[in-house]
């Protein structure tokens, strides 16, 4: 399942890099077009506007899965490994519990949306619930990779709580090599 969940994330990432690169393309012909007197693309902007909206949220959950995000770890330095263990099991588990909230209530909304028939009108009429489809999609990826980085930090937790021996190449090890200045108890 992690395999498979991060493929996904993976693609939709190499989806959100190909838009930026897209709308970047299509903003700099809008400008030459501008600059010799002629009509650019009408579309630009508004597609403009949808695709940043996926990319945030097809890309999230990829930056999330990599432990990437910004992260504030002026405390967390500070801690035991085992202290920070389970600081990070309690922040995972509140981020699973809020995007798998934010996930029903975004889906709600998304096939209120679909089914009303609700459209965004702009320069192209687009249908609004399928516009806003990527933002379930991407809280429920969001909350997958938060349980996964749950049950990891979980089991790292386990082991530098019990203080059983901490195998090699696991999260518990990176945790105990990276020890911060508190106490060693935790």
């Amino acid at each position: 399942m992690a395999g498979m969940l991060q493929q996904i994330c993976s693609w939709l990432a190499r989806i959100s890099a190909s838009l930026l690169v897209f709308i970047t393309g299509m903003i700099s012909v809008t400008i030459a077009c501008r600059l010799f007197n002629l009509r650019g693309p009408i579309w630009v902007n508004q597609f403009s506007e949808y695709s940043l909206l996926a990319m945030t949220f097809f890309g999230s959950a990829w930056l999330l899965s990599l432990e990437r995000h910004t992260a504030v770890t002026l405390v967390q330095d500070y801690l035991s490994p085992k202290s920070r263990a389970l600081l990070k099991t309690v922040h995972k588990a509140v981020g699973a519990s809020l995007c798998a909230l934010l996930t029903y209530y975004t889906g709600a909304s998304t096939l209120d949306h679909i089914r009303r028939g609700v459209v965004d009108v702009g320069s192209i009429d687009v249908p609004k619930g399928w516009v806003l489809g990527v933002i379930p999609i991407g809280f429920f990826l969001l909350t997958c990779q938060f349980l996964l980085l749950f049950g990891e930090y979980w089991a790292a937790w386990r082991i530098l709580a019990n203080g059983e021996a901490v195998p090699e190449g696991t999260l518990a090890e990176s945790l105990a090599a990276h020890a911060g200045g508190g106490d060693s108890e935790g």
